[in-house]
């Protein structure tokens, strides 16, 4: 699940942030005359980042792997039935109006709102209105896919998808390869102009690239869960590792969620973000 990665990421996020800022300001001086003409000023910003994220990422590895070992550790011992405990979540999203087409399970945590869906073609008509600014590929997403959709910012959404097996009331990754989905891909808001003089818009695409990159680099072992119901109507998820061991540390970041039906797909995920604080002036601009 992309929780996971959220979550071991965090790590990364700070010192990245300090980098891509540093990346922003450089004018671009790191990338060739040639592919600044060639690119947009948003995609030649992209690139920008890109190249000072693969110059610093190596330093984050031992932070990263300390945090990994504390995240995934087992807090008890294996249970065999891990799968019969909990709620059965795909009967519930086919038994609700429209079936798993038409619901999925929704999040608005202040942290920023989120989508899970069983079915991934719910997140089709929310794709055909973005603009897909990168992409990672880890393994074929064939068969049953749970797709997740979190608003990275008020212009960017991270969508992944990961083809799942269902064991009773539970779900497992159908790969066994550490990574943080099967596919991933961040998309920006096609409606939203991108202004490269604005410092505004420059902490935007970098407070995304900056999620992205820790994210999509970040490799987090494939587990399994289950749903639980903690008030009526109201779920979270529990953890396990594939021997069926929980993983308690994990489900402590986990989010309340509940069945919602699809409807307008743009403001359920962008309605509740908070917009990047902008950013301050230089003392040489006074």
């Amino acid at each position: 699940m992309l929780r996971e990665s959220i979550l071991l990421a965090t790590t990364a996020l700070g010192l990245l942030a300090g980098n891509v800022a540093q990346a922003r300001q450089s004018d671009l001086n790191e990338l060739p005359a040639a592919g600044l003409q060639m690119a947009s000023p948003l995609d030649a910003v992209w690139s920008a980042m890109e190249v000072q994220a693969d110059s610093v990422w190596s330093d984050l590895k031992p932070e990263i792997d300390k945090e990994r070992s504390r995240l995934f550790a087992p807090t008890g011992p294996a249970d065999r039935d891990w799968a019969k405990h909990g709620v059965d979540m795909a009967a519930l999203l086919a038994k609700a109006p429209g079936g798993a087409a038409a619901n999925v399970l929704y999040s608005d945590s202040p942290e920023g709102p989120s989508i899970h869906a069983l079915d991934a073609s719910v997140l089709q008509r929310l794709a055909s209105e973005w603009r897909p600014l990168a992409d990672r590929g880890f393994a074929k997403a064939d068969g049953m896919r749970f797709a997740t959709a979190l608003a990275v910012t008020p212009a960017h959404l991270l969508v992944s998808q990961e083809a799942v097996e269902a064991l009773g009331n539970g779900f497992c990754p159908a790969s066994g390869a550490s990574a943080p989905a099967d596919q991933m891909t961040l998309y920006r808001d096609a409606k939203q102009p991108y202004d490269e003089t604005s410092e505004q818009d420059g902490a935007v695409e970098g407070a995304a690239f900056s999620t992205w990159t820790a994210l999509s680099r970040t490799e987090t072992p494939r587990l399994c869960w289950i749903y639980v119901e903690v008030a009526p109507g109201l779920y979270e998820s529990r953890t396990y590792d594939r021997e069926g061991r929980p993983l308690g540390h994990m489900d402590r970041g986990t989010r309340q969620l509940h069945i919602v039906p699809v409807a307008d797909l743009r403001s359920m995920l962008t309605a509740r973000v908070q917009p990047v604080p902008p950013a301050q002036e230089s003392a040489s601009a006074h």
